[in-house]
This record gives structure tokens, sequence and C-alpha cells, in this order.
């Protein structure tokens, strides 16, 4: 089974199994609460023809959930930094670099009283500022980066978690440098410790 049948049958399984998960609780709501903040670490590898990068970051999350929860789930605004972001290269040296992603929109999937999960759809926009140019090259050391992702909350208790995300990546120095080669995609994990507060 190769890796884009591995990813499609993850994320199938994803949006398959967190809906189900709550549905099989009460139908009571309950609220994730409207703030949250999380620690984090991640990594992931580059696709296609950038299979040879690899990256590997940590850091912290902050968000507010902005709407009320209701049937349909609730939409809620992150920002992440990282200030520890490798990107590794096979046959060129590894490269520190700080990132951050400023705006984060999530839409939550209705949570339920004694539900242990529930999933979460993302989309990000942000940057990695690097201590050399990436990729390789006369490039720059500053790109942006985008991306969307699937993920879920497995509650150790009725206001903590354990998260885990999947994202799907693009790096590009949007032409502020001499050349723009970029990271056309990447897919990358993490695994956090959230807490909710009302």
């Amino acid at each position: 089974m190769n890796l884009r049948t591995r990813v499609a049958a993850l994320l199938l399984l994803c949006c398959g199994l967190l809906p189900s998960a709550s549905a099989q609780a009460a139908d009571e709501s309950r609220p994730l609460g409207r703030w949250n903040a999380a620690l984090f670490v991640g990594g992931g590898n580059g696709l296609n023809d950038r299979r040879d990068v690899h990256m590997v970051r940590a850091g912290g999350r902050i968000g507010r959930v902005l709407t009320g929860e209701h049937k349909y789930g609730s939409f809620e605004v992150d920002a992440e930094v990282s200030p520890v972001d490798y990107t590794l290269w096979d046959g060129y040296k590894d490269v520190y670099g700080f990132s951050a992603n400023p705006l984060v929109l999530k839409w939550n999937f209705p949570t339920h009283v004694g539900s242990k999960a529930t999933g979460f759809l993302l989309a990000q926009g942000g940057f990695i500022y690097s201590a050399d140019k990436i990729p390789p090259g006369d490039t720059s050391n500053f790109n942006f980066t985008s991306g969307i992702g699937v993920g879920m909350h497995i509650f150790t208790r009725s206001n903590r978690a354990v998260t885990l995300d999947m994202r799907a990546i693009h790096l590009s120095n949007a032409s502020i440098g001499n050349h723009n080669p970029g990271i056309n995609a990447s897919l990358q994990f993490s695994l956090g410790y959230t807490w909710f507060k009302h």
C-alpha cells in the first residue's frame, strides 16, 4: 500500500469515526469551552518530488471559540507558535527555523456529555523564518505556509484532552527570493495536550 493510499484511508477513517464517536454518547451538548491552550510536538515528510524533506516542530497554541455550539458544531480561531521548527534535508544541512500560524480556522464537530472523543477540521495560514535558505539554493529565509487538516480531541478529563491532527501543508516564498521551488506538498502530524476553559 503506497503513501497516498494510506493517507486517504486514514482521512476516511478519521472523518467516519469522529462523528460516530460523538453520536454514541448522550444527546446533551457539552461545549468545549470558550478558550483553550495547548502544547504540541509534530513532524512529517514532503510528498512527491520532495520526499527528501523532513520536518520537526514543537510549540504552543491558543484558541477561542467564537460561536455557541449547535447541532452542527462550533467555529474556533487559533494561533500557533513553534519556536522549534527544523527542516531536515537528505544530502543538505538541517536548518533551524521559527514558525507561526497566526490564523488557524477550525470547525469543531458537536461534543456530547459522556463522549470520549470529538473531531475537527482546520485550515491554516502562516510563515516560517529559517536560519538558512529553504529550499536550498537562491531562494529565501522567509516562507509562507498554508494547509488543511483533520484532527481529534481524546478527553482525559472534562476540560483536558490529548489532541491529534494531520495536515497537508504547502510552503512557498511567494517569489520573495530569486527562485521559488517551494515544497508543494508535505504531510505533517502533531500530538499535543489541550486545556479548555469556560
